[in-house]
């Protein structure tokens, strides 16, 4: 996972080298668990928040996300 911030804004990207999908836990920072996420490559998924201090991702085999927050 790595992170971003370009202004107000945010990128969280995650990828999974493996030949299966896995879903994935990620612990925000206190200063991103107030953001609401979407995905940049699929934004008709909608917008999506953190449980907590936690956001889930869903990722394909030998692929990833880029998630971007959204205010």
């Amino acid at each position: 996972m790595l992170a971003r911030q370009d202004g107000e804004t945010w990128a969280l990207t995650a990828m999974n080298n493996a030949a299966t999908p896995r879903r994935i836990q990620l612990k925000l920072p206190g200063e991103l668990r107030q953001h609401a996420w979407r995905d940049a490559l699929n934004p008709q998924l909608g917008k999506r928040t953190a449980s907590g201090a936690t956001l889930t991702l869903k990722l394909p085999a030998r692929s990833g996300q880029v998630m971007i927050s959204v205010p």
